[in-house]
């Protein structure tokens, strides 16, 4: 099946929305206006709660912005909200407002049920997306059961060299400290290669011919 893949390489993609953590917070529905203003593209990872709410969250753990130690996994989305001091954006929520902009959704290893939700919101979504993973097995049951899903295979430090049979994946979401630039522009002859994980504007200067294109982190965050 030919699919469109213009979209990962048309505008750079924004891990969160646009925020800075203090007054506008990651993965709310104004981190992710001020990606609208711009049109750029948005990345949010998608995590479920104990009672099976798909929400976007970029830890497994509320520590890092909320303070406490409990895992997303193990707590309920009431509870969530009620310990948070800005509100959490569930996935149905969210593409109500990104169909006008591309979506790549992080995806985790998780169980048919997570599996199902997930593709019972995106497969009616209205907009241009695509699903990244680090988790193979959830790659395979997205190309079996939704074959016009655009997937990629997401590679960081914890899986670099591991080596799979599967290879059906579109692109590939690689962190940008793992591999030099030859062995990325290697990787691009056979597929489309996005960076994630830079953190500065001579970073994205330099590395933004090297890959197809970028997942940056907020420019507000690292302006302050």
């Amino acid at each position: 099946m030919n699919k469109n893949l213009s979209f990962l390489k048309d505008v750079p993609f924004f891990n969160g929305g646009i925020y800075d953590n203090k007054q506008v917070y990651e993965n709310t529905i104004n981190s992710i206006k001020n990606v609208i203003k711009v049109n750029y593209g948005l990345k949010t990872n998608i995590k479920c709660t104990q009672d099976n709410y798909l929400i976007c969250y970029k830890d497994d753990t509320l520590m890092r912005l909320i303070h406490v130690e409990d895992k997303i996994k193990d707590c309920t989305f009431e509870n969530i909200n009620y310990v948070s001091k800005f509100p959490i954006l569930q996935l149905s929520e969210l593409v109500e407002y990104t169909k006008d902009i591309p979506l790549i959704c992080e995806v985790d290893k998780n169980g048919l049920s997570y599996k199902l939700r997930l593709m019972d919101v995106l497969s009616l979504y209205e907009g241009t997306y695509a699903i990244i993973s680090k988790d193979i097995k959830t790659l395979k049951w997205l190309h079996k059961n939704y074959p016009s899903c655009v997937i990629g295979y997401k590679i960081d430090k914890t899986n670099m060299h591991r080596f799979h049979i599967f290879k059906e994946y579109d692109f590939l979401c690689i962190d940008i400290n793992i591999y030099d630039d030859k062995h990325i522009r290697k990787l691009r002859e056979n597929s489309i290669v996005i960076s994630c994980g830079y953190a500065d504007e001579q970073t994205y200067d330099s590395k933004k011919s090297v890959y197809d294109n970028l997942i940056c982190e907020s420019n507000l965050e690292k302006n302050d």
